[in-house]
């Protein structure tokens, strides 16, 4: 709906401004700051971090190929990894 009320332009500004940066944030308060929990910490950073390159990607290049890319990636796949970081992190 965003991009219909404020334009492609303001939309991709806010994909890369905010959301990445405030899923950053929230994943870093998931991950407790104690050295067994070294593993998550490390696979939230990552997976962030790429999350944030794509929406620059995105915001720099305004194709629907960098649009696709960023959706894809920002659902499953980092999720996933965090949750079995933390997972492998509990078993150790």
């Amino acid at each position: 709906m965003l991009p219909v009320v404020r334009g492609e332009d303001e939309t991709r500004r806010q994909i890369f401004a905010v959301r990445p940066i405030v899923l950053f944030g929230a994943t870093l308060l998931l991950v407790p700051g104690r050295a067994d929990r070294a593993r998550s910490l490390v696979t939230a950073v990552r997976a962030r971090r790429q999350l944030v390159y794509r929406a620059l990607r995105l915001w720099r290049d305004p194709s629907d190929a960098e649009a696709w890319a960023l959706f894809k990636f920002s659902g499953v796949l980092p999720l996933g990894a965090l949750f079995a970081a933390v997972a492998i992190d509990a078993l150790v």
